[in-house]
């Protein structure tokens, strides 16, 4: 078994998806960012530039399957992200 990552915590988490798993038109709040993107120097720099920084109120406005992209309204400002790197920002419904 692989075990909850948050002991005691499931009735608050059981509702964190990654952004990817999120509908466009939706308003959802950032919880985390995966420990892989704090790792990447450069992606972190600018997920926290553009805003999407725990308690954040994001949403997601467009899915572009054939680039991989995706894009978001972040405090009335357009954020373009790649699909693999929108995977490892945690949000709550």
């Amino acid at each position: 078994p692989h075990g909850n990552p948050f002991p005691g915590y499931e009735h608050v988490v059981s509702k964190w998806v990654p952004l990817t798993d999120v509908t466009v038109g939706q308003t959802v709040t950032v919880r985390r960012i995966h420990e892989f993107a704090e790792d990447n120097h450069e992606l972190l720099e600018f997920l926290t530039g553009n805003g999407l920084t725990p308690g954040a109120k994001v949403t997601l406005t467009e899915i572009l399957p054939f680039n991989q992209t995706l894009t978001l309204r972040v405090d009335r400002k357009t954020v373009p992200r790649g699909i693999p790197a929108a995977r490892l920002v945690i949000v709550e419904r």
